[in-house]
């Protein structure tokens, strides 16, 4: 017998009956449900670089070079600080 299947006895039918033991990892749901939870990362991920990149766009030159910030950098400097949200941006533009 394969070790996927165990077979179990159904009473009322006397008949086996097979049930699955398929780790979780390799089920189609699983599969669909991790395909769409990086799907929803990468949407999320890209609205607050969004949201990010305008609050800084908004900002004077003078308040963006106090933060060390040019304003061509601003787009990068938002993506990268939501990639990577424990380092400094500034550092790697």
């Amino acid at each position: 017998m394969s070790a996927l299947f165990n077979i179990a006895s159904n009473p009322a039918q006397q008949a086996p009956v097979l049930v699955s033991v398929v780790p979780q990892r390799y089920s189609v749901f699983y599969q669909i449900n991790e395909t769409f939870k990086a799907a929803f990362k990468v949407v999320s991920d890209r609205y607050k670089a969004h949201k990010l990149a305008n609050e800084l766009a908004e900002l004077s030159n003078t308040e963006l070079s106090d933060l060390g910030i040019a304003r061509g950098n601003i787009e990068a400097i938002a993506r990268l600080s939501v990639k990577n949200p424990g380092q400094d941006p500034r550092e790697i533009v």
